[in-house]
């Protein structure tokens, strides 16, 4: 990964005095490093199966939609205003829209990115929290909406200005974002036992701070160069990369892929034999993972006794008596 940002950086210093095919290069690199990691996480999800990989997946899909609408979108109605000589004021007007109709992705994004660092620690978001997390951020939107309606509505409209508020906005939410998953895996590291997934979760948060980081000092500089947007947008596009590099490694080395074929012989025909509904399907994955009735209760947002009356059925369907047999069997 350190070798494509090299060869980046010595293509751009070569383009130094070709500004146009310096953009053209950077946004086709960051465009296919982006796809590959959409292309990496979907062939991982497949694999593996497993839960944080599919939020990963879609995450990385939001995060290059956003890219494509939001940055590439911009600059190309941008550019194409300025050919017809409009003013200031209604080029930064629609140049500023285009992002904004683009950042239900990234509220999308940020969400799938939380979801995924709790499913890295074998934990699920409480419903209140998903709900308070984009009741939050829909009501930014719409004051952020209200807030560049303002701005355009004035006679005289200072661009740069204009601008660099938008790009802390942006950053500061996305570092906000970043500080909760941070505090949120620093007080569930506790509740990990295996040594090798604790050192999986540390470096996923240092390698995911170091990124919002370089990708928000990058933008606070953006109006200063040129080349300093490409890096932007290079981040932007593929800094997730690392990540995604880092949860390869590590499913390579410690777990084992299973296909749809295994899939379907290991689990789904023993939930065809025994008739096991969905819900209950979920209570012997969490009883698999060796959590009690009470943490099964608080996972899956159901009482004590749905779990229990859940366990008791699952156990008279499959012919077994305790918790030992069934992880055995589905295991």
């Amino acid at each position: 990964m350190l070798a494509l940002y090299c060869f980046f950086a010595f293509i751009c210093i070569t383009l130094l005095y070709m500004e146009y095919w310096a953009n053209i290069f950077a946004v086709l690199f960051s465009l296919v490093l982006g796809a590959y990691g959409i292309i990496l996480l979907y062939q991982l999800r497949n694999s593996y199966r497993i839960e944080y990989l599919n939020s990963l997946f879609f995450f990385q899909i939001f995060i290059v939609a956003f890219g494509i609408y939001g940055l590439l979108g911009s600059a190309l109605v941008r550019n194409i205003l300025l050919k017809y000589e409009v003013n200031i004021v209604g080029l930064e007007s629609v140049a500023q829209i285009v992002p904004y109709l683009g950042m239900p992705f990234m509220i999308a994004a940020w969400f799938l990115l939380i979801k995924a660092s709790a499913e890295l620690m074998d934990k699920k978001l409480h419903q209140f929290i998903a709900i308070g997390y984009f009741m939050l951020f829909t009501a930014a939107f719409l004051l952020y909406g209200y807030f560049l309606k303002s701005l355009t509505d004035a006679e005289e409209l200072d661009a740069s200005s204009l601008n660099r508020s938008i790009r802390q906005a942006f950053y500061l939410c996305e570092l906000a974002v970043v500080l909760y998953i941070l505090v949120f895996i620093a007080f569930g590291t506790a509740s990990i036992k295996q040594k090798r997934r604790l050192i999986l979760v540390v470096r996923f948060a240092i390698i995911l701070l170091l990124w919002v980081a370089l990708k928000s000092v990058a933008l606070h500089f953006a109006s200063v160069h040129l080349y300093i947007r490409l890096y932007y947008m290079l981040l932007f596009f593929a800094g997730s990369l690392p990540l995604i590099l880092l949860l390869k490694t590590y499913l390579q080395k410690h777990a084992v892929p299973q296909t749809s074929d295994q899939a379907k012989t290991n689990d789904t025909a023993l939930i065809e034999r025994f008739g096991i509904t969905p819900r209950e399907h979920e209570i012997i994955l969490e009883i698999c993972k060796g959590k009690t009735n009470k943490q099964i209760a608080d996972d899956l947002f159901i009482s004590l006794q749905t779990v229990k009356d859940h366990t008791h059925n699952i156990y008279k369907k499959v012919g077994i008596n305790n918790r030992v047999q069934l992880v055995k069997l589905f295991s």
